[in-house]
């Protein structure tokens, strides 16, 4: 397992809940070779302490993906937009328990499934200021269209980037 260091916790969210799924079995599941996603499915995600150490400390076969590609932000743009929001606004803690209610709308959503898991699901939102979660999710001067391109836009530079790790001497 690697480490793939990111430049801000907005990035950081947008792979951990949107880009890295998007990588194994959504928009690029079939890209070739095969198995291009694992080492990104692998690889620890982290906000690096300074611009130096953004990059990754993995081989990846792949490493070219369009993350700023219309038709993917067409599909999934308005929910990265939220994921992201929500990290800009939220504790980690609250974050990592709204964005599996976010739809593909990225609207907060009351879950109506069956089951222990879901229950629990329905647990969290009660603990939730849902009015002021959906004030973030709609608040564009918190993180806008632009931020998101511009973030997308990095990622795929830092996606290039290979840091080799220090040789100590």
């Amino acid at each position: 397992m690697g480490t793939l260091f990111v430049r801000n916790l907005a990035q950081k969210v947008l792979l951990q809940h949107e880009l890295i799924g998007q990588l194994s079995d959504g928009y690029w599941e079939n890209c070739r070779p095969n198995d291009h996603y694992k080492p990104w499915c692998r690889s620890e995600i982290v906000v690096a302490e300074n611009d130096e150490e953004v990059g990754r400390d993995f081989y990846a076969r792949k490493d070219n993906y369009n993350l700023s590609n219309k038709e993917l932000f067409d599909i999934v743009g308005t929910r990265m937009l939220s994921c992201a929001r929500l990290a800009k606004a939220l504790p980690m803690e609250t974050v990592e328990k709204v964005i599996p209610l976010l739809d593909m709308d990225g609207e907060l959503t009351v879950p109506t499934h069956e089951g222990k898991y879901w229950d629990e699901k329905r647990a969290g939102i009660a603990e939730l200021d849902v009015v002021a979660i959906n004030k973030i999710l709609n608040d564009d001067t918190l993180y806008s269209k632009k931020d998101l391109l511009n973030d997308l836009r990095d990622l795929k530079k830092i996606f290039r980037t290979h840091k080799f790790p220090k040789v100590l001497s």
